[in-house]
This record gives C-alpha cells, structure tokens and sequence, in this order.
C-alpha cells in the first residue's frame, strides 16, 4: 500500500528538499490574478509540470516530488495526497473514470496504480516489468489503457487492463518506441510510435486499436517525425509532426484529409473545437486551421514561445507562453483579448524570475484551472 497523507508536507533527509518543502508552505500567498474572469480559489502545491486531471469533483495532479494530490474542484482543498516514490517515480498526468484515478510509475519495473478518487485508498497494483511506463493511463467504460517500453529501448506495447481489478485484457506491440500518448475514439484509441529498423533508419506508425478485440482496425506509416499527442473530432485525427506539419486522417478509416504546413517547429500539441484546430509553434504563434480542410484561418504573435497545448471554451482560446503570459484570444478571430503574467518569484540565492507558463490550461464546467509556478488558479467560466 502507498503511504497517504493529508494536509502538510513530510520531510526527507535531505536539507535541500527540507527547504524546498518549508518555503513552499510559509511563503506568503500568491497575489489574485487581475482578469477579466473572477478568482474562485487558489491552491498552493509543490511545482506541478503535468496538467490537471478533473473527474467528478476533483482536481488530480503529481507534483515534482511524485506526489499525487487530490483537491476538492469547488473549494481547491486538498481532499488527499499519496506518496507515489515508494512504488517509483511519476511526473505526468493521470487518469481517472468511475471513481477511480490510475497513475503510472516508472522505476526498476512498471506499474500502474488505482486509487478511490474520494478517499486515496489504494485499490490494486498492476505490475508489467521489466519494463517502464512512459505516458499517462487514460481510463474509460471499464477499461484502463497505458503504454509500455523496455528498458532495452527496442520494444514497446499498449496494455489495456480491467480498470476495477488491474487484470489484463489485451497487448499490442506498437514497435520500438513510443511517440505519442494515447487518445480515446468510438471504439477505437489511437496511437503513434517508432519502429527502429536499424541503426540510423526508423518506421514512424499511427495506430488505431480496437478496443474490445486489441487488434489494429488500421495502420498509418508516417514519413515524418510524430511529436506530442493527438487531437481527435467525431470525423478526423489531427496528428502534430515535426518540420511544422498538421495532418489530418479519418478517424475511422484512416484515409487521408489534409496535410498542412504552419511553418516553425510545434511546440504543443493540436486541439480541436468548434471546427478548428489550434497549435502553437516554438517561434511564438498560435495557428488556428480548418478541421475540414486544413486552411488557415488566423495566425497570432505573441512574442514569446507557445509552452502548452490550447484550452478552448465558450469562444476563448487559452494557452501558456515562455515569458510567464497565460493568454486569452478569441477563438474564431484570433484577437487577443486579454493576458495576464505569472508573479515575481524572489527565491534565496538566485535572481528574481518570473516562471514560464508551461502546464497545459484545464476547463471544466465552470473553471478555467492553470498553474503558475506552484499555485493552481481557479477562474470562474461563469
């Protein structure tokens, strides 16, 4: 069983780590946003680098020290904390679904864990060394899916496993190596890896899986580099590649739609709303396409390098630069309509910073939810 905490913080015996943990909790609170969207709550946590996870009334992120937190979504209190280093190391988002949140750890061997979303009970440990997890479990209908590679390098695998037990329901090898997490389609998750075909040759492959069967409904064989995650409609899957490249296949068939170059290098993954789809590039623009056909209909400088993926709700299209912005723009117009900076941090010993926005934003129901340096904000939607 993994060791739960409440409130407050346990100290190691490192001195370093002590200092960290004690300024984090007595450093005096950080200063409300000024935006046009009202501040429901803040929470203070250790610096978080994955993006928030939400599921009925509950906030769920891992924090640097593989901490997994649970905070009440109405209030932003800490409902629970697990210490996920006496099972291995986790840094990246979890999932959750049926009252149950699932992380993955890496280490000497792979494991993926389940908890009760509502108490931080532990509800079972699935271990599928020797390997090691490298992206986040997605959980949905029953089913808990995360990828797998060797500790070698040369082999990789998506698992599916029965998200109320931990028992295996089916393995897919995908290759050598894992490029993108996966994504959740009708009756299909999707996908992409590397198959190393010798020392300086690779095959890059998207796949779409079955999910009741695990067998491959379809294959596509890319020429490019994948890069980040997938964006995914009920028509298409929008796939990032290097060399500032967009492509778009059908979901269901995998045929191709349209291939679009946006110039630079991606820097976030694609997100798809109201048909468009939005990616950021590292030269600072944000780049809004057609889902139909891959036109471009309207191109932003910030000035800044785009850190995180786009979270778009009601109109608005929210994202995080490198210069500590979190940016509003509209959505359909790509107008910047207001954008607002991460406070000064004053640490000991080291110059003033201001920290880069580089946790992907989270809408839920009513919140816009985004990190700056280690405090969740909780903006009211409506």
């Amino acid at each position: 069983m993994r060791k739960l905490r409440s409130q407050g913080f346990v100290l190691t015996c490192t001195a370093a780590l002590a200092v960290a943990l004690w300024l984090a909790a007595c450093s005096p609170a950080a200063p409300a946003p000024e935006t046009p969207l009202p501040l429901a709550w803040q929470a203070r946590v250790t610096n978080v680098i994955s993006r928030p996870t939400v599921s009925d009334g509950l906030i769920f992120v891992v924090d640097e020290f593989s901490n997994l937190i649970a905070l009440d979504a109405e209030t932003g209190t800490k409902r629970w904390e697990v210490d996920l280093t006496l099972a291995g190391h986790s840094d990246d988002p979890v999932g959750a679904d049926g009252g149950s949140v699932f992380a993955a750890v890496h280490g000497d061997v792979g494991k993926v864990l389940a908890f009760d979303a509502k108490m931080g009970a532990q509800q079972w440990e699935m271990t599928f060394g020797p390997y090691h997890g490298d992206e986040h479990p997605i959980a949905h209908e029953g089913l808990v899916y995360f990828e797998a590679t060797g500790l070698n390098g040369t082999t990789a695998s998506l698992h599916a496993a029965d998200a109320a037990t931990g028992a295996a329901v089916w393995e897919f090898p995908i290759g050598s190596n894992i490029a993108t997490s996966p994504i959740l389609g009708r009756s299909l998750v999707y996908v992409g890896a590397y198959h190393f075909d010798g020392p300086s040759t690779k095959t890059r492959r998207v796949f779409a899986i079955d999910t009741a069967t695990g067998q491959a409904r379809w294959t596509y064989p890319s020429d490019l580099d994948l890069s980040g995650h997938f964006a995914l409609d009920d028509a298409r899957l929008y796939i990032g590649a290097d060399g500032g490249v967009v492509i778009a296949r059908d979901a269901a068939t995998g045929g191709p739609a349209w291939t679009a170059r946006v110039g630079g290098r991606l820097s976030s993954s694609p997100t798809v709303a109201g048909g468009l789809v939005y990616v950021g590039i590292k030269e600072g623009q944000m780049i809004a396409l057609n889902a139909e056909d891959g036109a471009q209909r309207w191109g932003l400088d910030v000035g800044s390098p785009i850190l995180t993926q786009a979270a778009v709700t009601d109109g608005v299209v929210y994202f995080g630069t490198n210069d500590g912005y979190l940016h509003a723009v509209d959505s359909l117009t790509g107008a910047e309509q207001w954008k607002v900076q991460s406070p000064l941090r004053k640490p000991l010993a080291v110059p003033d910073y201001v920290p880069a926005m580089g946790t992907t934003p989270v809408v839920t129901d009513d919140l816009l939810l985004y990190f700056d340096g280690n405090t969740l904000n909780a903006l009211k939607l409506r």
